[in-house]
C-alpha cells in the first residue's frame, strides 16, 4: 500500500501514517482527504486500487474443487441462483462473488453494516449505465473492481 500511495501522490513511503482499524481498511492520515481506497488479498495476492470517488476491489482465488452451489445460498439472490444452477462453474460463481463484495466495499461504513450481500443484485449492477465494473483474471485469481461512477479507465497494482 505504502508503493502504490506514494507512486500515486509522489509522496515519501516512509512518512505515510496508517493507523489499523479492525475489519476495516487502515486510516491514511496524509493522503488527500478526497481518497477513496480499497484493499483485498487471497491466496498469498494483494491488490489496491485508489481512487477520488467511492470504489470497491475484490480478488479471489478460484478453487474449482469446492461445493459452490451450497456457499453461494449464502450470498445470491434467487435469480442469480437460478442462472447459477444451470452452470454451476467455479467462474461464474467467483464473477458473482467478487462483484458483490467489491461493491460491498465501496458503500460508506455506516451502509455495510446494513447491507445484506443477497440484496447485492449483480444484474442490475452489470446493467446500471453509470457503473463501471472492471473484471480480470489474474492466473487462477478473479478481480472485480465496482465504482458507482463512470470511468474511462482504472488503473490498479497487484503483488503476489
Amino acid at each position: 500500500m505504502r508503493h502504490a500511495i506514494s507512486k500515486n501522490f509522489n509522496l515519501n513511503a516512509n512518512k505515510l501514517v496508517f493507523t489499523e482499524i479492525d475489519n476495516y481498511l487502515p486510516d491514511i492520515r496524509n493522503i488527500p482527504s478526497n481518497t477513496y481506497i480499497s484493499l483485498t488479498h487471497s491466496g498469498g495476492m494483494i491488490c489496491f486500487v485508489i481512487s477520488t470517488k467511492p470504489i470497491g476491489i475484490d480478488l479471489e482465488k478460484i478453487r474449482k474443487n469446492t461445493n459452490l452451489i451450497d456457499k453461494s445460498k449464502y450470498f445470491m439472490n434467487e435469480m442469480e441462483m437460478n442462472i447459477f444452477e444451470k452452470t454451476n462453474t467455479p467462474e461464474l460463481f467467483y464473477k458473482l462473488w467478487c462483484i458483490k463484495e467489491a461493491y460491498f466495499k465501496m458503500l460508506p461504513k455506516n451502509q455495510q453494516s446494513t447491507t445484506n450481500m443477497k440484496d447485492i443484485d449483480t444484474t442490475a449492477l452489470i446493467a446500471r449505465n453509470k457503473t463501471t465494473i472492471i473484471e480480470d483474471e489474474i492466473g487462477t485469481f478473479h478481480l472485480s473492481i465496482v465504482s458507482k461512477e463512470k470511468y474511462d479507465g482504472i488503473q490498479y497494482e497487484y503483488f503476489p
